[in-house]
C-alpha cells in the first residue's frame, strides 16, 4: 500500500516524523529505516531549497510503500525539475552537494522523472532478508 505521509498543510519536520512512524509500524530495522529517514530529509530539503519560489508556499506530496522485499519512497515537487547525476561527497568544508551523495549512500537506487506539472524523485531501499520476514505484504 502506498500511503501519503504529507499534504498541503505538513511541513517537511511533520512528512519526516510520519515517514519514520510509517517504518517503526512496518518493523523496518533501525538502521536502515534512520538511513531512508535521512535520504527523505536531504530529499525534502533539496525541494524547499530549489524547487519552490521565494515567499511560495512549500509544496511537495511524500508517499511511502513498504512491501515485502522493499521501501519505495516518492517525493513529489512542483518546481522546474533538474538533471540527477551520480554525485560524489564534496570536500568536507564545502556549504552544499551533499543531499544526492547520501541519497545514493543510503538507499539502493534513485530515480528523477521530470513531468510538465510535476516532478517525482523515486528512492528505492532493498531489505534484507531478515527484514522481510517481520513485514506484511502490502
Amino acid at each position: 500500500m502506498i500511503q501519503s505521509l504529507s499534504d498541503n498543510q505538513f511541513t517537511i519536520e511533520q512528512a519526516v516524523h510520519s515517514a519514520a512512524r510509517r517504518l517503526r509500524a512496518a518493523n523496518v530495522e533501525q538502521e536502515t529505516a534512520a538511513g531512508v529517514v535521512l535520504a527523505i530529509i536531504e530529499a525534502l530539503g533539496n525541494v524547499a531549497r530549489h524547487a519552490c519560489k521565494p515567499f511560495e508556499p512549500l509544496r511537495f506530496e511524500l508517499l511511502l510503500e513498504v512491501k515485502r522485499g522493499c521501501i519505495v519512497v516518492d517525493v513529489v515537487d512542483y518546481g522546474p525539475g533538474f538533471e540527477l547525476r551520480r554525485a560524489t561527497m564534496p570536500d568536507p568544508f564545502a556549504e552544499s552537494g551533499r543531499g544526492i551523495p547520501l541519497m545514493q549512500r543510503f538507499c539502493d537506487s534513485l530515480e528523477y522523472r521530470r513531468g510538465r506539472s510535476r516532478n517525482h524523485l523515486i528512492l528505492r531501499k532493498r531489505l534484507a532478508e531478515a527484514q522481510q520476514s517481520g513485514i506484511a505484504a502490502r
